[in-house]
């Protein structure tokens, strides 16, 4: 993951194209697949992951990671918190998040 995000970081420098990476780690279910034909992910976890591209856009962050993600990639990125506790919306704690 470090090193796909050392790409994607690379390729935002030079690509003349704007874009966003979220990058969040936490569980999700997996189904669907006999009624819609497809798998799809489900559970709170994919919820965060789009109230935190919200909050990205809203900051103007082109990468950003949650707390969890952040700490699963310790020592490996350098990280830097995004300035204050933030909220999103359906879920009550306030969020710590992190760019590169």
């Amino acid at each position: 993951m470090a090193s796909v995000l050392g790409e994607l970081r690379a390729a935002h420098a030079t690509a003349g194209v704007q874009f966003q990476v979220v990058v969040h780690h936490g569980r999700v279910a997996l189904g669907g697949g006999a009624s819609m034909g497809e798998e799809s992910l489900m559970g709170p976890e994919v919820n965060f992951v789009f109230r935190l591209e919200k909050l990205a856009g809203s900051h103007g962050v082109s990468f950003c990671l949650s707390e969890s993600a952040a700490g699963q990639l310790g020592g490996v990125l350098a990280t830097t918190a995004v300035p204050g506790e933030h909220e999103l919306k359906g879920f009550a704690a306030k969020q710590r998040v992190y760019t590169l």
